[in-house]
């Protein structure tokens, strides 16, 4: 707990204020462009890459459609479907592995 917030809260901020109110949406960028110059990486993510691969890391470990919606925020399914659901090549070979099961290959 830091300043009276409670973290463990489920709709706490990630990226809160010394009031606990919203950051500038710009802020964890700039960490990011900061961590990337400091240590000399080559930019390959953006803080939005995060929130993607956060996404499909959900949707692997086996989350439902209406859970990853939730923890992303979305007011409608169809964001998080148009927008958050890639197939990983993993997952590729597994829907390609179950239509040869399926037809006795």
């Amino acid at each position: 707990m830091f300043l009276g917030f409670n973290t463990l809260q489920p709709d706490q901020l990630v990226f809160a204020n010394t009031k606990n109110g919203f950051k500038s949406l710009n802020t964890p960028g700039k960490w990011l462009k900061r961590i990337i110059t400091d240590y000399h990486l080559s930019p390959s993510i953006t803080v939005h890459g995060f929130r993607h691969s956060h996404a499909s890391a959900l949707f692997t470990a086996g989350a439902t459609i209406k859970e990853v919606q939730t923890r992303l925020g979305h007011e409608d399914v169809a964001t998080t479907l148009n927008v958050y659901t890639h197939v990983t090549k993993g997952q590729n070979q597994q829907a390609a592995n179950k239509l040869a099961n399926y037809l006795g290959f």
